[in-house]
């Protein structure tokens, strides 16, 4: 065999054989994803999330052009090593082990390693598998119909009849494959919005903060955790913003006998600061990283904004989380009438705008920077609004009912229909 004989064999195997694999890698990736995962890819926006979005819409005929792919590319493996064993017979113990690499790399090491990288090998050979979808539709889409023909024309015993659709049921069924479960579509709406959430949306304001002194004696520490019941602490030193540890109160249980002079300070642990522009999927990375559920939020001078917790961010996604230890405090809002509600300006946007079932994401373009009602009618009204005027904000309408020189109190928010 000459050395273009033998290059050109090398440069075929090898490409059917990376063909073969690539056609496997992308079959399992697929078919790993749920519908649940398919559904926030199509939420997304993104060019690759909604290429794989609209392959998973017949996945008949993507399993269809997948198969037919690795068909193809096995057929061309074999045509290859036929046309070299014509002329050179000696060369078939080197098919035999081309078979068995063909084996391994078009469907064995396709599902070991898919799992691990499933979503790189979707977002780099989306595009690719949508081309041969496209070029093979009118063929794959014909060998599709021709099998559901068959598997019609075969008796099937003991399998009892299909109840037949009526009009109604068609309607709901289209209805829920369209649209999914109205917590799962908010979920799905939540997921898609998580990583464009900003710190300072989810914080807990630096007035609404617990903290203790570090110049406190003990019982006075011992008498702050009584009254707030809270797990953790941040410690202020001499300066208001000067944050110099987070206490844990657990750290204090084996020395909960100690006297005045005890020194507590010893037990501080360090702080973890974050920016009130980070987003909170970045820093729920962080709280993973550094084991820890508890955050100081900074502002681009490094003054205290406020805190967040692991919580406030899981709120962002499932709604708000209650256990038995907490209090059913007073709603910040109230229904007066349907469409109409009255509310404190305190009011986190994001929290109304769940209550009232409204897409916050319609306020984004109004709220700047502001994290609360009486923040978002700042905003709008570009003063400090006086009791009794009124201030339109997108879909809201809001009438102040009370405020004081520096803070809007209260509000009444009236729901304006979509045009």
């Amino acid at each position: 065999m000459d050395i273009a004989t033998l290059a050109a064999l090398l440069f075929g195997t090898v490409l059917m054989l990376g063909l073969l694999f690539w056609a496997g890698l992308v079959r399992t990736a697929l078919f790993l994803l749920t519908p649940t995962e398919v559904g926030l890819l199509r939420a997304r926006q993104e060019f690759a999330g909604q290429q794989i979005a609209y392959l998973h819409q017949d996945q008949r005929r993507l399993l269809a052009t997948l198969l037919a792919l690795q068909a193809l590319f096995t057929s061309g493996l074999a045509v290859v090593w036929a046309m070299a064993i014509a002329t050179h017979p000696y060369l078939w113990p080197g098919m035999l082990a081309v078979w068995l690499l063909a084996g391994l790399l078009g469907y064995a090491l396709p599902h070991r390693l898919a799992p691990e990288r499933q979503y790189d090998v979707l977002q780099q050979s989306g595009f690719g598998v949508l081309v041969a979808y496209k070029l093979m539709g009118p063929a794959i889409e014909g060998m599709v119909q021709l099998t559901s023909w068959l598997v019609r024309r075969q008796p099937q015993k003991g399998v009892p009849p299909l109840p037949q659709a009526t009009p109604a049921t068609e309607e709901s069924t289209a209805q829920t494959e369209e649209t999914g479960p109205l917590d799962e579509r908010d979920l799905l709406r939540s997921i898609a919005r998580f990583s464009s959430i900003p710190t300072r949306q989810v914080m807990s304001p630096r007035r609404d903060m617990e903290t203790i002194l570090a110049t406190a004696t003990y019982h006075q520490v011992l008498d702050t955790i009584n009254k707030t019941g809270y797990s953790r602490f941040p410690v202020i030193g001499a300066k208001e913003d000067n944050v110099v540890g987070i206490l844990y109160v657990k750290d204090l249980l084996p020395f909960i006998e100690e006297e005045d002079h005890f020194v507590w300070q010893a037990h501080l642990r360090t702080p973890l600061f974050v920016s009130e522009q980070k987003p909170i999927d970045v820093l729920l990375r962080e709280f993973q990283t550094h084991k820890t559920h508890l955050a100081l939020v900074v502002d681009e001078y490094g003054g205290l904004r406020g805190l967040a917790t692991l919580e406030d961010v899981l709120e962002e996604i499932v709604g708000d989380i209650r256990d038995e230890f907490d209090e059913d405090e007073r709603p910040a809002w109230a229904l007066v009438r349907p469409g109409v509600y009255e509310a404190e300006g305190r009011t986190s946007i994001n929290d109304f705008c769940r209550a009232i079932s409204l897409d916050p994401a319609e306020l984004d373009n109004l709220r700047g920077t502001a994290e609360t009602l009486a923040g978002l009618l700042l905003e709008v009204a570009g003063h400090l609004p006086r009791q009794g005027e009124r201030v339109e904000a997108g879909p809201l309408s809001c009438t102040i009912i009370s405020a004081s020189a520096r803070q809007v109190k209260k509000v009444r928010i009236k729901i304006q229909p979509e045009q």
